[in-house]
């Protein structure tokens, strides 16, 4: 029980200190985000970021930082995501895929500029952590 309260608690601190992190950010394309991690062994971890970006704002990022807080031993860490290249993310789409704002049969404004669908591509990051 002990483990599992430690574990929901360092996923809270890692949330809330991506979400309220000192560093200006610019939301003139943001939609929306997750942050899915996986135990590797022992302390290390693997994060994934996933940014989903309005097609009509600014480009996405080329990195994203992770912080995040040790409550074993009162220590904060850092470290920057980088976006996922090479082979295909965990969903099997390519980096940057259009999704749909709920209408997949029409064309939206990541396909079609002229349209009146909002549009999102999904970006992922990704980096191992210990």
């Amino acid at each position: 029980m002990r483990k599992l309260l430690s574990s929901l608690s360092f996923t809270i601190v890692v949330a809330l200190l991506v979400i309220f992190s000192s560093q200006k950010a610019s939301a003139s394309h943001a939609a929306g985000a997750e942050i899915i991690y996986v135990h590797i062994s022992d302390s290390t971890y693997q994060f994934f970021f996933k940014f989903y970006r309005d097609c009509t704002g600014i480009s996405e990022p080329p990195t994203a930082d992770l912080c995040f807080y040790n409550t074993c031993t009162n220590q904060n860490f850092s470290i920057t995501m980088q976006k996922w290249t090479g082979t295909l993310p965990p969903d099997n789409r390519p980096n940057g895929s259009s999704v749909s704002a709920g209408c997949s049969q029409y064309s939206n404004k990541c396909d079609n500029s002229s349209s009146n669908v909002p549009g999102y591509r999904e970006w992922w990051y990704s980096c191992i952590a210990t």
